[in-house]
């Protein structure tokens, strides 16, 4: 039965990080200094897991970074 349980608990992990989403920073505009991030960010829900993805068409590309968060407390 603990087997079972255990198969149970380490399956229903292992789909989460297949519910992580890549954001464009920017959007469709890219990564610009002309674009307020603020209020990109505030129409976004962003989630731990999540991958933010920087394009800047003019000269490079930098591609996904993951930051894994922690209570300091």
């Amino acid at each position: 039965m603990v087997g079972r349980a255990t198969f149970l608990v380490f399956m229903a992990f292992a789909f989460v990080p297949s519910l992580a989403t890549v954001y464009d920073v920017g959007g469709s505009g890219g990564w610009d200094l002309d674009v307020n991030y603020t209020t990109w960010a505030s129409t976004e829900s962003l989630f731990v897991g999540d991958e933010l993805q920087f394009v800047d068409g003019r000269f490079f590309e930098i591609t996904a970074f993951r930051r894994r968060f922690q209570d300091d407390e």
